[in-house]
């Protein structure tokens, strides 16, 4: 049934008219007919179609009721939160993946996910232990670099009186100017191990091979 035909319908006999079920949320109603007990589905204009219904019906002494689209209202809910849903099940499928990757040791093209650090010392036995005398000129770079160096073997003494070490240390500067040596030297002041990792790494770690 067509809009204009409700509403001629409604205007000259009413009473072929058992009820209207208008629904919250849509543009579609149904009309009960009371002649031949069909039901008509009818779609109004968009603007001021439902409201000229119910004033036609309350007019004409027609029964209406409201009901709620299940259909309309699911529709709202995804356009309100289907952009989260689908952003959350994306960083939930790389998430996955991730693991998937770190736990095939780095098989095939999800081996990304797993670290890609070397470990200098466990590679042969002729590396050889650098201290800060190895390390020329950064006279400034080497001072923060020894007490931090200190801190990381007194440790326990920095914890007793409250001191806490830093979490990382970043060092800046152009190639060839000492960096890795550095940060070399600290491993060896402390007996720990060096381990290198690219920048490129952390690339492919986050945003995907070949990136």
């Amino acid at each position: 049934m067509q809009a204009h035909e409700l509403f001629d319908l409604m205007k000259s006999t009413p009473d072929s008219i058992a009820s209207i079920t208008i629904f919250n949320g849509s543009d579609r109603i149904t009309v009960l007919r009371s002649d031949d007990g069909n039901k008509y589905y009818v779609t109004l204009p968009e603007r001021g179609g439902t409201e000229a219904v119910i004033a036609l019906a309350q007019e004409k002494n027609i029964a209406w009721k409201a009901e709620t689209d299940g259909t309309a209202t699911l529709r709202g809910f995804f356009f309100s939160f289907g952009p989260f849903l689908i952003l959350g099940g994306i960083l939930l499928f790389f998430w996955y993946r991730n693991r998937q990757g770190g736990a095939a040791g780095g098989a095939g093209g999800m081996g990304f996910a797993k670290s890609r650090a070397t470990d200098h010392e466990a590679e042969g036995a002729d590396v050889r232990k650098v201290t800060f005398d190895d390390v020329a000129g950064c006279d400034e770079a080497i001072k923060e670099m020894r007490r931090i160096a200190r801190g990381l073997k007194r440790r326990k003494l920095y914890a007793f009186f409250g001191a806490k070490l830093p979490k990382g240390i970043i060092l800046e500067g152009p190639p060839g100017t000492g960096k890795t040596l550095l940060a070399r030297a600290v491993a060896g002041e402390t007996d720990g191990t060096f381990e290198s990792l690219s920048g490129s790494d952390f690339v492919e770690m986050f945003v995907g091979v070949g990136a």
